[in-house]
Formats: C-alpha cells, sequence, structure tokens
C-alpha cells in the first residue's frame, strides 16, 4: 500500500506511453478478440466450480487480505504464504495433493534463490561497502534528485549484467545507505530501482520479455527501439513528476 500511495503517478506514465506506441505505430484496431460472446463461450466450457476450485479462490482472497492487512497486524507477509502452503495440502480442502509437489518446478525455485544469494555474499564480502565510498566520492553532496538520478542509471546499467532480482539484492543495501548519506528515505531509493525494470532496452534483462523474445513474438530490433524510446520518457517523467511527488509526500 505505501509503495502504491508513493507511485501512483506511473499509471498515468503507463497510459501516456501506450497512446505513444499507438500513435508511433499507427495501431488503429486490436487483433485480440474482445467479443463478449466468445469470453462467455469460453467461461460456460469450464463449467461449474469444482469444490476444490471455490477452496482455491477462498485461500488466495485469505492471502490477499493477509498481504494487504500486514501493516496493522505486524506479521511478516511470508508467514501467509507458509499458511497458504499448509492449508491447500489441508485434509479436507485438497487444493493440492502429494501428487503436486511433483508438478513443482523446482528448478525456477533454485534459480530464484540463486540470484538472491548474489546480495547476501556481495554484502559478506563487503562489495557494497566500496560502492558507498565510491557513489559518495562520485556524488557526494549533490542532493537527493541527483542522487535519485545516479541510482536510476546504476540500475539501468545493472540489468545488462543482472536479473531485476539480482539488483534488489545485491544493490538495495548500498542505494539505502546512500539515500541516509544523502538525507532522505530509504524507500524513495528502494522504489527508484524496482523502476529500473522499466529501463530494459534488450529482451534477455527481464525474464518476461525473454520469454517473448524466445517463442518469436519480437526481435531484438523491435525490442530495442521501444526500449530506448521508453527509458528517455520514463526518464523524464521520473524526474519531472515523481521526484516532486515524492517531495510532496515526504521522501526526499
Amino acid at each position: 500500500m505505501d509503495f502504491a500511495y508513493a507511485n501512483w503517478p506511473v499509471i498515468v506514465f503507463s497510459v501516456l506511453f501506450e497512446f505513444l506506441l499507438i500513435k508511433i505505430y499507427k495501431i488503429d484496431q486490436s487483433d485480440l478478440n474482445l467479443d463478449a460472446d466468445f469470453f462467455s463461450e469460453k467461461l460456460n466450457a469450464m463449467g461449474v466450480m469444482t469444490k476444490k476450485e471455490k477452496w482455491a479462490l477462498v485461500l488466495l482472497v485469505a492471502l490477499f487480505i493477509y498481504i494487504l492487512t500486514s501493516p496493522w497486524h505486524k506479521l511478516d507477509t511470508t508467514y501467509g504464504f507458509i499458511l497458504f502452503a499448509i492449508l491447500a495440502l489441508f485434509p479436507g480442502i485438497n487444493v493440492a495433493t502429494p501428487a503436486t509437489l511433483k508438478s513443482v518446478d523446482w528448478g525456477m525455485g533454485f534459480f530464484i534463490a540463486a540470484f538472491l544469494t548474489i546480495g547476501a555474499v556481495a554484502t559478506v564480502l563487503g562489495v557494497n561497502q566500496y560502492f558507498i565510498s565510491f557513489a559518495g566520492e562520485l556524488i557526494g553532496g549533490a542532493g537527493a534528485n541527483i542522487t535519485l538520478f545516479f541510482v536510476s542509471v546504476a540500475g539501468a546499467v545493472a540489468n545488462l549484467l543482472l536479473t531485476p532480482i539480482a539488483i534488489l539484492t545485491t544493490l538495495s543495501a548500498p542505494m539505502a545507505q546512500l539515500a541516509v548519506v544523502a538525507d532522505f528515505s530509504p524507500l524513495a531509493s528502494f522504489f527508484t530501482l524496482i523502476f529500473t525494470e522499466w529501463l530494459i532496452v534488450l529482451p534477455y534483462e527481464s525474464f518476461p520479455t525473454l520469454l517473448w523474445f524466445g517463442f518469436g513474438c519480437v526481435t531484438t530490433q523491435q525490442f530495442f527501439k521501444v526500449g530506448i524510446l521508453r527509458l528517455i520518457c520514463f526518464m523524464a517523467f521520473f524526474l519531472i513528476i515523481i521526484l516532486p511527488w515524492w517531495g510532496v509526500i515526504g521522501l526526499l
């Protein structure tokens, strides 16, 4: 909820950028089938909701409510996911069964865990402190706006080498320290790092776009053109709209 409150202007950017792409590529009509009868037909083909599906819906809603209310009950959101897994296997609910565990993509789990450990290893080796020293000498005393612009550029460059998850785990701590040194909220620094996923210019830099590229939905040249345009437009929007808004709500 804090993220939504601080960053709702991004919704405006999303709409404006989509409008810009429609104008640039002269798209008059979508190729998607948006006929209401098509969706009604597909819904009817799914049949009546089963007991298992109803329980799955109840568990998902309960998990969503638990996450949204975490600022009030003060419990770690991780507990919600643990409880969800337990209840899904609970007798009488049986949303999942022991056989379900065989279909889990364990490779993806280890893949994510491997990138999460990059940040931990960097912290142990003191890479974060080296980065803080370098950044402090480079932009020391430059103010919040220049510091956050530096964070954006650093994240955009890091996208060429690391996944978004690895960037968040590796750079979150040093960027937060950089914010403390520059005397503004570390949340602003963290939010800026999240936004760097918008600054990718090649399809391999993010897992979803890598899938699009892998299935032949987009070429490198097509993606690069849109990526560069989005990078320029978002950086301008970030400096002109988002940073002043953060100043209004007290993050800067």
